[in-house]
């Protein structure tokens, strides 16, 4: 995912504490990085490839050195199908655990080492933690929650929200990062603004034919570019 714009080249120093998001067009909008660990969410209007930018920031995540590892709790696609387009992609899968939330949705057995019902969020919340508990010290580790707008739909506002708050302050404690994304056009703007504040990095991604356009809605605490940049998706990158 690339931006259409050309940034002067500059020289900025990161706190120690702080990273680059490693995707071009976010690091011009976060010129001094992104604290670590870091809640990123992503709000996105259908058919702006929302889900190929949270690859790229999973692929710079696993880039950066190899114990790096990442915990996928995916309740839109079967393991194995995931396990493709992330081969596909060129991530290392072996990098990667997960925690099959979608398969007991279409009542299959599910043959991974984590699975969990996302309708029963008491199960879900002990399945994730042990597996961050399994994780942790193991290497710098991304969460990704995939997605909010998914555990919505099968779990209510209610619920869902208060396990994002949970998950949240888990990584939190284990020095981890979590990335999750919104379908900005299936919730209300109230809706929206209880997640905006419960994320440290917010995304918003808008259709503008022929290309996206992408802005930091929210960065806390930290010095961020509001500006909305054009995007097209590059065959590679």
């Amino acid at each position: 995912m690339e931006a259409n714009v050309t940034q002067s080249k500059r020289s900025i120093c990161l706190d120690r504490n702080h990273r680059r998001p490693g995707v071009t067009i976010l690091d011009s909008l976060l010129p001094n990085g992104v604290p670590v660990p870091c809640t990123w969410l992503i709000t996105a209007d259908p058919e702006t490839a929302s889900d190929i930018l949270s690859k790229d920031l999973l692929r710079e995540h696993l880039d950066t050195n190899r114990n790096a590892k990442a915990l996928w709790l995916s309740l839109e696609n079967f393991i194995d199908d995931l396990r493709m387009e992330i081969d596909a992609e060129g991530i290392n899968e072996g990098q990667l655990e997960f925690v099959d939330c979608y398969s007991s949705q279409l009542g299959v057995e599910s043959l991974e080492r984590y699975s969990a019902d996302p309708t029963n969020l008491p199960h879900l919340a002990m399945v994730t933690s042990k597996a961050l508990s399994n994780l942790n010290g193991k290497g710098s580790l991304l969460v990704i929650l995939d997605s909010l707008s998914s555990l919505i739909r099968k779990a209510g506002l209610r619920g869902s929200t208060e396990f994002f708050r949970v998950l949240r302050g888990k990584t939190r404690s284990i020095n981890a990062s979590l990335l999750t994304s919104l379908n900005r056009a299936a919730f209300s703007e109230a809706v929206l603004a209880t997640y905006v504040e419960i994320a440290d990095v917010v995304l918003e991604l808008v259709c503008a034919s022929p290309t996206g356009r992408l802005r930091v809605r929210k960065a806390r605490n930290f010095n961020y570019d509001t500006s909305w940049l054009p995007y097209q998706i590059d065959s590679e990158h």
